[in-house]
């Protein structure tokens, strides 16, 4: 175990130019650790039950298993699991704001959200949540809050 008191970020996204992109944020980003990255939804739910990330960024759209069912998977195995599960989508609906939230997940976020927005909501969410599911869609204010302001398309402040 690390003595780096920054949240490990597992990533999960088969798309590999957007997740390179990801990566890079995630990894140059000063209050987050870069974990696992994979783009297949069983080896991310066997690295978040393994590893046990502080946070996993999660497609909606995997393949094997997609994001809810991935969260559906760790509700049943690991009721009380320390990792936090952010989802994101490039096309956002009611329906999957719904599931989301069934599924005890944060999100799902935008893709249209810039790399540095996304770290904050990951940094949100990573302070931000309790042992309550309840408090879950309390971050995902907070996180949404926090990139709100912000209608720049660089990755980073001044970047």
């Amino acid at each position: 175990m690390s003595g780096d008191p920054r949240p490990t970020v597992l990533v999960a996204d088969a798309h590999e130019h957007y997740c390179s992109g990801l990566v890079r944020a995630i990894g140059g980003h000063p209050g987050l650790r870069l974990g696992a990255v994979v783009d297949d939804g069983c080896e991310a739910l066997s690295l978040i039950m393994t590893e046990l990330p502080d946070l996993a960024l999660l497609d909606v759209r995997l393949g094997g298993l997609d994001g809810f069912a991935i969260c559906e998977q760790l509700m049943s195995a690991e009721p009380g699991s320390r990792t936090s599960v952010v989802l994101m989508s490039a096309v956002l609906d009611q329906a999957q704001l719904a599931r989301a939230r069934a599924v005890g997940a944060i999100g799902p976020l935008s893709k249209e959200l810039s790399r540095w927005e996304i770290c904050e909501a990951l940094l949100a969410a990573a302070r931000g949540i309790g042992r309550d599911p309840g408090s879950r869609s309390v971050v995902l204010t907070r996180a949404r809050s926090a990139v709100g302001g912000n209608d720049s398309e660089t990755d980073g402040p001044g970047g």
